[in-house]
């Protein structure tokens, strides 16, 4: 247990440049994770949830108005290419 304590202690915490540091938390977690750091070790850097890292560097995505399509019991139509003539097909058989 305490080799996994000494692990997590291992990784290196990147300094944030001035610009950075004064900036929002999100532009913190961007600029950790542009320089290569896992979303776990920002988390354990700044001192927030791992969720929080998370919902900073992955996109929302809106659910698009799905129009519903007809659900018609009508038969579609058949391609001609599809039809064949009875007549033609005795015919082959013979």
């Amino acid at each position: 247990m305490t080799e996994v304590k000494q692990a997590v202690k291992a990784v290196k915490p990147i300094r944030l440049p001035k610009k950075v540091a004064e900036g929002s938390l999100a532009g913190k977690i961007r600029f950790l994770d542009e320089k290569g750091m896992a979303r776990a070790d920002i988390a354990r850097q700044l001192g927030i949830r791992y969720q929080r890292v998370r919902n900073v560097l992955v996109p929302r995505v809106k659910p698009q108005d799905t129009e519903i399509e007809s659900t018609s019991t009508e038969p579609t139509e058949t391609p001609s290419e599809v039809l064949v003539d009875e007549e033609e097909l005795v015919s082959q058989a013979s």
